[in-house]
């Protein structure tokens, strides 16, 4: 439909600022922002940004969600808004952050990545049972939901050329069958319409639920069509098209979502002229009530010796519910040698070990080859990727030699006849610690990108090719990978004599990236989780089953544990209702009678200063549903 405008008047009165937009007699609308795709401000200018969440603040909106990518490389945080805004900051996981933080080709050092807080890239994050970036940063669940005014809004884990992971859709699942009576809204980075396995799955499940009613989406850094796909309307960052041909943070603009009871409408908000243009409405039933706030689920993806931390200020009523992950993991495991205690931190028991006599120039430590299937069918491996194998193979060595030798891993894929298809390797320097590198190996199709798009050409982009992350083949006469072996070789270079290598070789067939010292395909065996100091034991959990315990209260800041063996992997979700959530550096908190007490930060805000986190999240964010206020704590009161 045509644009409508909608000027905004601004009353000022003793009491404050009052905004005359779109009010519904019996019930207040509830409005949000949505922007993405912020690139460390080098996308998206910061000056945009703290004017949209000022000029947000200003016609209503109960808060802003940055859905994705907030990251492009090291550069300036643009978590640091946080600090100065007016109102709430939803931060979504992107696939930057996902990539950035388990990597595809690297070399890393073990010895600069902190026990607890992973650091991109990180690929022995769930090795450790530390808590990856994102989650580490925020403070956030892997994925969760919570109810406002009514509302249910989920917010989503994207990953990349893998999307929707199949532990994420179960859960998803069970969230939307429990509120089959509540509108529901789903935040995401990456779009409804992609191709792929993964989003068919995601847009099969979401049409059993048809009150899910919109799906925000971000990734493309363009505008595209307001869709109904099923009873779900699919709405980007940039909106349905430019503004006089200037994108949001070109043309001083941005997206606006309003639920009222008997509507959805999407706005263009032009922060120059206050102009509030109407882009399209709905007329549909909602559930909006505004006396119905802060049902949570918070959902951790976790390894074995796994900690993570209640975000939920105080939780009510909680229940605990935890499920089987299935681990898939190629490598046989033939190590005999007992492992050091640096080793065993990454649940490692038993390393291969070689000793030279002699100098050696270039030291065979171990070749392997391993059967792979990578699809040719470009509607199964989209953007989205496929379900399961299909896509990528990731080699993951960890080696532990003198320092100053050099190591590498050397990948050669290989055709059905034996024949070389691409030759890949990954290297670096040993500091006398453990190292990891890793050699992610796949495709994936981009011929057409979204389901309504036609394919133009055959493109497809190439993982693990000669030393590079990616590179895309000859379009438009471009084609998918044919190899059915990989062979994976690891040597190290320059050794004296007298000196002892160790090594452990791994190789996982999906690209979730939560990789775990895990062998063959195993679902999860003898969970136990500790949640300050009680422990409940759920024992042996087949993939996607969960089971449930009632927990009375959790209070803010409380440490949550994981132990278990099998895949050695997870999803511990926490439900109940809680009046206000922290983000970024959490705090432990008590009560003092009625009142609730601020404490001393969690480990996970204590190690902010390990990556210098703290110069620009270092407060203490809290998000009071119930009252609409975004507080910034500096300092425990």
């Amino acid at each position: 439909m045509g644009e409508r405008k909608w000027f905004v008047g601004v009353m000022v009165a003793m009491m404050g600022v009052m905004v005359i937009g779109l009010v519904g007699k019996e019930q207040t609308p509830l409005r949000f922002a949505i922007q993405g795709d912020i690139h460390n401000f080098r996308r998206i200018p910061k000056n945009y940004l703290q004017k949209l969440l000022a000029d947000a603040k200003e016609i209503g909106c109960s808060f802003v969600a940055f859905l994705g990518d907030h990251f492009n490389g090291m550069k300036e945080n643009p978590m640091q808004l946080s600090k100065e805004s007016p109102l709430p900051i939803l931060w979504q996981r992107g696939d930057h952050e996902f990539f950035n933080e388990w990597g595809r080709t690297n070399f890393v050092r073990l010895s600069q990545r902190h026990h607890l807080l992973g650091e991109a890239p990180d690929p022995l994050v769930f090795f450790r049972g530390a808590i990856p970036r994102f989650e580490a940063m925020t403070g956030q669940p892997t994925c969760w939901s919570f109810t406002l005014q009514g509302i249910l809004f989920v917010v989503t884990h994207n990953g990349k050329n893998h999307v929707w992971h199949d532990w994420q859709l179960r859960w998803l699942r069970q969230i939307l069958s429990e509120n089959r009576q509540r509108t529901t809204v789903i935040l995401s980075h990456r779009t409804l319409d992609e191709r792929g396995e993964t989003a068919d799955a995601l847009r099969k499940l979401l049409s059993e639920f048809p009150q899910v009613v919109l799906f925000c989406d971000a990734h493309t850094h363009s505008p595209h069509p307001f869709r109904l796909i099923g009873n779900t309307l699919q709405v980007g960052v940039e909106g349905n098209e430019r503004d006089n041909g200037k994108l949001t943070y070109e043309g001083n603009w941005y997206v606006v979502v309003e639920l009222t009871k008997d509507a959805l409408r999407i706005f263009r908000h032009r922060m120059t002229t206050k102009e509030l243009l109407l882009l399209h409405e709905r007329k549909i039933a909602t559930s909006l009530n505004e006396k119905e706030m802060g049902k949570m689920h918070m959902a951790f993806l976790m390894s074995d010796r796994g900690i993570r931390f209640n975000p939920a200020l105080w939780l009510r009523g909680a229940k605990l519910r935890i499920w089987g992950v299935r681990q898939r993991q190629l490598v046989v495991m033939d190590a005999d040698t007992a492992a050091d205690e640096g080793w065993r931190k990454l649940g490692i028991d038993k390393v291969e070990q070689i000793t030279t006599k002699q100098f050696s120039e270039r030291l065979a430590l171990k070749e392997i080859t391993l059967p792979v299937r990578f699809e040719t069918d470009p509607s199964k491996v989209g953007i989205a990727g496929t379900i399961g194998d299909g896509t990528q193979t990731i080699p993951l060595a960890l080696v532990k030699a003198p320092k100053g030798v050099r190591v590498r891993m050397e990948i050669e894929a290989l055709k059905d006849d034996g024949t070389l298809e691409s030759r890949h390797w990954v290297e670096g320097e040993s500091d006398g610690e453990i190292v990891a590198m890793e050699g992610a190996t796949g495709h994936i199709y981009l011929g057409a990108q979204s389901l309504f798009e036609q394919p133009t050409s055959n493109f497809w982009r190439w993982e693990g090719v000669d030393g590079k992350t990616e590179v895309d083949t000859p379009r438009p006469n471009g084609k998918p990978r044919e190899a059915t072996k990989l062979k994976v070789r690891l040597v190290a270079m320059k050794v004296p004599a007298n000196t002892s290598v160790q090594f452990v070789l791994f190789a996982f067939p999906e690209t979730g990236g939560f990789f775990t010292p895990a062998a063959g395909s195993e679902a999860t065996k003898g969970a136990k989780v500790r949640i300050g100091e009680k422990e409940w034991s759920v024992g042996d959990l087949v993939e996607g089953e969960f089971r449930e315990v009632e927990i009375g209260e959790v209070a803010g800041g409380e440490e949550i544990q994981l132990r278990c063996e099998g895949s050695k992997l997870a999803l511990v979700e926490l439900i109940g209702e809680a009046d206000r959530v922290m983000c970024h550096a959490l705090r432990k908190v008590r009560k003092d009678g009625d009142k609730l007490v601020w404490g001393e930060l969690t480990e996970q805000a204590k190690a902010f200063p390990f990556y210098g986190w703290d110069k620009d999240i270092g407060s203490t964010c809290l998000w009071d549903w119930r009252n609409g206020r975004w507080i910034i704590v500096n300092d425990a009161q």
